[in-house]
């Protein structure tokens, strides 16, 4: 006999409930994923043909940093809680980063140009996506 929302006290379908689920978790895995690939061909073209290699430049630092990410964006397709909660947190940390330190350490080393703001106006959209629904899921653990 199946077991109906009413049933289990939660008001929702449980089928509907694990599709919602997973639904979200590919979203935003697909958010994370791409707004990092997008950010990381961007960084990597940027170290290529920039005008300023100095301020440009790639190092492991960054490239550890976009494998975590990604990884990260992955991990969300688990639909495990820990990984909700690391990519939420990872998020909020990623976000404090680029208001705190890497706008301000960017415009100093070199001008913005019109593809900077593009490519960092689609990649907080992206991530700001992605963080709504990683707090719509923890909300629905709870």
């Amino acid at each position: 006999m199946a077991t109906t929302g009413a049933e289990t006290g939660s008001g929702r379908d449980p089928a509907t409930t694990a599709n919602t689920d997973r639904t979200r978790a590919r979203l935003a895995s697909g958010l994370v994923v791409g707004a990092y690939t997008l950010s990381a061909a961007y960084t990597l073209w940027r170290a290529w043909y920039g005008p300023t290699p100095e301020a440009d430049g790639l190092d492991l630092l960054t490239i550890a940093g976009y494998v975590v990410a990604i990884a990260g964006g992955l991990a969300l397709l688990t639909d495990h809680v820990r990984a909700w909660w690391t990519v939420t947190v990872l998020l909020v940390a990623q976000f404090v980063f680029a208001i705190v330190a890497y706008y301000p350490m960017t415009a100093a080393a070199r001008p913005l140009d019109v593809l900077d703001g593009i490519e960092g106006t689609v990649f907080v959209g992206l991530l700001a996506a992605a963080l709504v629904l990683c707090l719509q899921r923890l909300a629905d653990l709870r």
